[in-house]
């Protein structure tokens, strides 16, 4: 009987598959057209164990180095107020919504971090009145930081 399994080593991350060091059996076909041709991982061999542990520990080192630059960031940047002046109806509505792109353009302005707005939760979809908002930014899977957003009407 003839296999349609190959065996690969993960070279990345790869959604759905594994994480890169993973030993894993695909579809020959998936394997080899498209896993080992984008460079995503290699066929594995006799010394698969070896390069799979090395690079285990390679991304180690490279998620305590991101976990350790995101902790930094939520410190630098917690409990943090931006103000963003918006033109507003007397009522208090807004013309148009605060989106996260817009908090963070002035979370970079004030606090000289480049952020991410794919960072930033929002709990409604999008900041539609005047006042005080809390959102979360989810600086890493386990790292949050909480910013005040404070939305004051512009005059015209």
């Amino acid at each position: 009987m003839i296999s349609n399994m190959a065996k690969v080593i993960l070279l990345k991350n790869v959604r759905g598959i594994g994480s890169m060091g993973d030993i894993k059996n695909v579809a020959d076909g998936y394997a080899r057209n498209f896993l080992v041709a984008k460079g995503l991982a290699r066929l594995a061999t006799a010394d698969a164990e070896k390069i799979s542990e090395g690079l285990r520990k390679q991304m180690d080192h490279v998620t305590a180095l991101e976990h350790a630059e995101a902790m930094k960031l939520a410190d630098a940047v917690n409990n943090s107020a931006v103000t963003l002046a918006e033109r507003a109806t007397e009522q208090g509505t807004l013309f148009a919504a605060v989106n996260r792109e817009e908090i963070a353009k002035e979370l970079k302005r004030t606090t000289g971090y480049r952020i991410d707005p794919a960072m930033i939760q929002l709990h409604e979809h999008a900041i539609k009145s005047v006042g005080e908002h809390i959102v979360e930014l989810v600086c890493a899977p386990d790292v949050r930081a909480k910013i005040k957003v404070i939305v004051q009407a512009r005059s015209a």
